[in-house]
């Protein structure tokens, strides 16, 4: 018996991914004279596709992440609205995110072999330096692109050992119409910078220290800001009290802690002046 595939615009869908919120994500085939070639189509709510402001956002966040091209970066490959609904189809990551790696290693009390963490740490690094240091094509002008997002959710492991930064949803560039404009809290608690909770305006370092905290989790196995409950997460944050890896895994060698302990200086300006 034949399975009935959905067809939206030009893909046709294969299956579901996730579901969120917001919007759901599903695989896809391009069709025509690239039917070969699998996407990820991130499909938005109804609802929220009809807010505006929403689309506004939505659309200017696209426009920052379209001229990205690493291999380091999941690209975006075409957005628009169809049948109501804005979307975004991207390239498909055959893997899982860092968190669910992470996780599986925990149930079984197994910590990230250190080379794994220091080579996977470097990999999003080097995506994050690309996206930080961005020019426009045409204009030359420093896109000042910032992803605000990075935690294990947000980097792949790919099947092929290849490491993609993803979701560059809540990236802010200086050509945002709202790259000003404070908001709501955006991205993960657990992964916010000190410099966030005193609403300076985030630059590159920020996602340093989102890195950072990644690194040091994938080195000890554990979180590093948790609390029982929001507030007393926003204070160790703003604390900033990181004991050193290898305190908690003697296995971490001393240089390592100190590049730690480095991109996770509370104080910016002694963080590593890129990623």
């Amino acid at each position: 018996m034949s399975e009935k595939f959905e067809r939206f615009g030009q893909y046709l869908i294969l299956d579901h991914l996730l579901d969120g919120g917001m919007a759901k994500i599903c695989r896809a085939r391009i069709l025509g004279e690239q039917a070969d070639k699998i996407v990820a189509i991130k499909m938005v709510q109804e609802k929220y596709s009809k807010d505006e402001s929403f689309k506004k956002m939505f659309l200017d966040e696209i426009k920052t992440t379209f001229g990205l091209i690493h291999p380091n970066i999941v690209q975006t490959y075409n957005s628009g609205l169809h049948q109501k609904q804005l979307f975004v189809a991207m390239e498909y990551c055959d893997g899982r995110n860092l968190k669910e790696f992470l996780d599986k290693l925990k149930q079984k009390s197994f910590v990230f072999p250190i080379e794994v963490s220091v080579f996977v740490t470097i990999q999003a690094a080097q995506g994050l330096h690309y996206a930080h240091t961005f020019t426009d094509k045409l204009t030359g002008k420093p896109m000042g692109i910032v992803h605000r997002d990075i935690s294990p959710h947000n980097i792949m492991l790919n099947f092929d050992g290849s490491v993609k930064v993803i979701d560059f949803g809540i990236a802010k560039s200086e050509s945002n119409s709202d790259a000003t404009q404070a908001g709501t809290i955006k991205g993960k608690l657990s992964y916010l910078a000190p410099e966030y909770l005193e609403q300076l305006k985030l630059d590159s370092r920020y996602d340093q220290f989102a890195l950072g905290i990644t690194l040091w989790e994938l080195l000890c196995s554990r979180k590093l800001f948790k609390a029982s409950n929001d507030y007393a997460v926003f204070k160790k944050i703003q604390e900033c009290k990181i004991p050193r890896p290898s305190s908690i895994n003697p296995n971490v060698p001393e240089e390592l802690d100190r590049i730690v302990l480095k991109a996770l200086s509370k104080d910016r300006e002694k963080r590593y002046k890129s990623c």
